[in-house]
Parts: C-alpha cells; sequence; structure tokens
C-alpha cells in the first residue's frame, strides 16, 4: 500500500487517508484499519508531518488497545500451573524423552534484555544461522500439549521435538545449529528441557 500512495500522489493519499475511520465509531474490520493507519503514519513520516502522524499513531494504539483483553489472574494460574508439572521429577523421569537433536540454541529472557546482542555474537559463527524471533515452539506446544498440561508424556514431548527441529530444518537445511531468539519462550524451558534436551 505504501508504494501505491508514492505511484498516486497526493489525491489517493487524500481517498486513503479518509477510509481510516474516527476512533468512536463502529468498525467491522479493526485490523484493516489498523493497517491503514500504519501506512498514513509511515507516509505523514516521510512528509515530515509529524503533528498529523502522531493522531494516527495515537488512533492506533487506541484501537489496538480495545482489542486487548488482559487480566493477570490467567498468567499467575499459567505459572503456577508450568511450576507444578515441570519439576524435577518429570524431567528425570522422562529424561530419555524428545529428540537428541542439537540443532536448535534457545535464546531467553524478558524483552530488551540483550537478546539480539546474543544471538548476533553466536551467529557470527560459520556454522551458527541466527533465526530470530520464531513462534514455532509456541505453536507446536499449542498444538501438543492441553491447557492443562494434563497429557504430558513421552509420546508429546517425542513428538513436540521431532516437529521442532523438522520446522527449523525446512527454515534453514544448511547450518549446524539454528537459534531461536523469542524472548517469551522462558516459559517453555521445561518443555525445552523435555523435548529438545540437548
Amino acid at each position: 500500500l505504501s508504494d501505491e500512495l508514492e505511484l498516486f500522489g497526493s489525491k489517493f493519499f487524500n481517498t486513503f487517508q479518509t477510509s481510516f475511520m474516527p476512533i468512536n465509531e463502529p468498525n467491522p474490520d479493526s485490523s484493516y484499519t489498523l493497517d491503514i493507519g500504519d501506512v498514513l503514519n509511515i507516509q505523514l513520516i516521510g512528509q515530515q508531518n509529524y503533528d498529523k502522524a502522531f493522531e494516527y499513531f495515537d488512533l492506533g494504539n487506541k484501537l489496538r488497545r480495545k482489542e486487548i483483553v488482559y487480566d493477570i489472574k490467567n498468567d499467575i494460574f499459567f505459572f503456577e500451573t508450568l511450576k507444578k508439572f515441570f519439576n524435577k521429577d518429570l524431567i528425570s523421569k522422562l529424561k530419555n524423552s524428545g529428540t537428541s537433536d542439537k540443532t536448535p540454541i534457545f535464546i531467553v529472557g524478558m524483552f530488551r534484555s540483550g537478546t539480539t546482542l546474543v544471538e548476533q555474537i553466536l551467529s557470527s559463527h560459520s556454522k551458527v544461522f541466527g533465526g530470530g524471533e520464531s513462534k514455532t515452539l509456541t505453536q507446536i506446544v499449542s498444538h501438543f500439549i492441553s491447557e492443562d498440561f494434563s497429557n504430558l508424556n513421552s509420546k508429546v514431548f517425542n513428538n513436540i521435538g521431532n516437529a521442532y527441529i523438522s520446522a527449523a530444518r525446512k527454515f534453514q537445511p544448511k547450518y549446524k545449529h539454528i537459534t531461536d531468539k523469542q524472548p517469551i519462550n522462558f516459559k517453555w524451558i521445561g518443555i525445552i528441557k523435555a523435548t529438545i534436551p540437548n
């Protein structure tokens, strides 16, 4: 869309601008409205119209916030459940589960904690590919493990490990190691230990 705005000029830009609906009006497709707002931000910044660009940033942020439903109680319950299931006894019991493949290097932690720098250092090695922030592990875990973690067993852990390695190798088949620096993977450390222990 940004290219079209450049191509067709100000008339198209003005028409496009009016389609970014006011925040208080009902909108059947807010994701589309947000995409329009993002493009307008880029164009307005390019025109050095920073005050107007900020208006769209602000409107977009408010629209995005309306889509977010968050309750810290859900996170507390989730992490308490993780601690309950992923303990030393479980890891010891399932120590022979998962895959022995050593391809992935997981870089985890809080956001803005230096994960990018760590990945850059590691991927400077000729045998390491910097895979960036992948959502693959979370997607695979969501597919194989129930929300209450009641189906944890060797077969599930084997499936998760093999599925992750398969996805990683399809993404980058040439390198010996591939980093995954998705910080939020810290919550899956127990699963990583059980499914890809090496």
